[in-house]
């Protein structure tokens, strides 16, 4: 191999995008080929250029992973937010109707009779409140399961995202170069 052929650790550490000791430890444990000539390490040189496009990849694909992942978090949010905010409504018309129903049946009773019709459309309200409810009660059970998940996949893709930009910042500074 020429010299051409082949490059420093200080050359394929600003490439790879990494400290000169890393380089050091990646050729000692076998990651990385090289030979020793003399003090230094020669290191192929498409061999390194290949693993530095590698990475340039992988983080190029991490960032696009975290947009999609915090786009579909997001439509996620809404999403859930949107059937909260309908469930909110219909408990509000299910008390709306509860108390016009309770006031019919109050009358009735002041008056001397209470109708069937007003027990029935009173308990038929209150089954409705208790159904909006028991919808409630399980979105807001969602809610604290999404939340757990959000939380998890948000950390795992901050991760990601930060390695990601690490790839990318030595990939502009080995360009730089």
């Amino acid at each position: 191999m020429s010299e051409q052929d082949t490059l420093t650790v200080n050359e394929a550490a600003a490439l790879l995008g990494w400290k000169p000791y890393r380089v050091y430890g990646a050729l000692e444990a076998g990651q990385l080929p090289g030979k020793r000539h003399g003090k230094m390490y020669r290191l192929p040189r498409q061999e390194i250029e290949r693993r530095a496009l590698e990475l340039r990849t992988q983080a190029e694909r991490s960032l696009e992973a975290f947009g999609l992942l915090a786009k579909v978090a997001e439509a996620s949010r809404e999403h859930w937010a949107k059937r909260v905010a309908a469930a909110q409504q219909a408990l509000d018309a299910a008390c709306g109707v509860v108390r016009e129903k309770y006031t019919f049946l109050v009358a009735e009773q002041k008056s001397g009779g209470i109708a069937r019709k007003t027990i029935t459309d009173y308990r038929d309200a209150l089954t409705q409140l208790q159904d909006t409810l028991r919808e409630l009660e399980v979105l807001d059970k969602m809610a604290a399961v999404l939340d757990g998940l959000d939380a998890g996949a948000m950390a795992e893709a901050d991760a990601v995202r930060k390695v990601a930009v690490a790839a990318l910042e030595a990939r502009r500074d080995a360009s730089g170069r």
